[in-house]
């Protein structure tokens, strides 16, 4: 698989049967990682301006200090020993911007506190499971009563279009990024104009990619751009929506590149 100009000085393996790419996927490149955000708003109103793409919608809360996080489920079996999932992996920020990974053991609906303070909340995965399978009640992470992230009942995963470049990658690659709405009413027409927004501290955020989805009956095609865009450390990326329809269900993704 070929690169891009702005990879050109990226080098190709040297057997020549498989891309830098592709070995970063299979982790055999410790310099490199690739991250893939995946952002879920189920509803989304009509003119709404603060339509963050993450399950709580809104704008997102990104915090301004590290704070002890706070890890609970809305069902009781998520727990040890129990027919949901057991623990769940955190992947954060300190307020250094370096990566904090943390196992936490589930206890159903009541609270669990990380013992490791975050600045920010990258990632929240399912560990080891029960008999159902999966996470059975919504998982959140909050800094009190402010939610960071949501991990849907049965996902395995949260559902933040949201990630923060940690201060280890001297820089990180947009590589590709898509988008895709649907009316959740009846079939009509219309459009969501998606922003990808990137912010490196301190700073205002700026449009990195703008993208519309043009919607023809019951869903809109899901467009893409493989076009990469450089992002420096410490940036943080959100993906933003504006639909001019009624409750619009809205999906939105970016693959990032990370160099050390």
């Amino acid at each position: 698989m070929g690169l891009s100009a702005e990879f050109q000085n990226i080098p190709e393996s040297s057997g020549g049967n498989i891309s830098f790419l592709g070995m970063v996927i299979l982790g055999v490149v410790n310099s490199a990682d690739i991250v893939t955000k995946i952002g879920v708003h189920e509803i989304a109103f009509q003119g709404n301006l603060d339509n963050d793409v993450t399950s709580e919608g809104g704008t997102y809360p990104f915090p301004t200090s590290a704070q002890t996080t706070t890890i609970v489920s809305t069902d009781a079996n998520d727990i040890i020993g129990g027919t949901g999932v057991q623990s769940i992996r955190v992947e954060g920020l300190d307020k250094d911007y370096n990566i904090i990974v943390q196992n936490v053991d589930m206890n159903g609906t009541t609270d669990v506190d990380l013992p490791i303070d975050l600045f920010r909340v990258n990632s929240l995965l399912a560990g080891p499971v029960g008999s159902a399978e999966s996470n059975l009640g919504d998982i959140t992470a909050s800094h009190g009563a402010t939610v960071l992230a949501t991990m849907p009942a049965s996902a395995g995963r949260d559902n933040n279009g949201i990630y923060t470049v940690p201060a280890v990658f001297s820089s990180a690659f947009v590589l590709v990024c898509g988008i895709q709405a649907a009316p959740l009413k009846k079939a009509k027409e219309g459009q969501v104009q998606f922003n990808l927004f990137a912010r490196t501290s301190g700073n205002a955020w700026v449009t990195l990619r703008p993208m519309i989805a043009s919607v023809e009956g019951s869903s809109a095609p899901p467009p893409y751009t493989a076009i990469p865009a450089l992002v420096q450390p410490k940036t943080d990326l959100r993906w933003n929506a504006v639909s001019d329809m009624d409750e619009t269900s809205l999906l939105a993704y970016f693959s990032l590149l990370l160099m050390k």
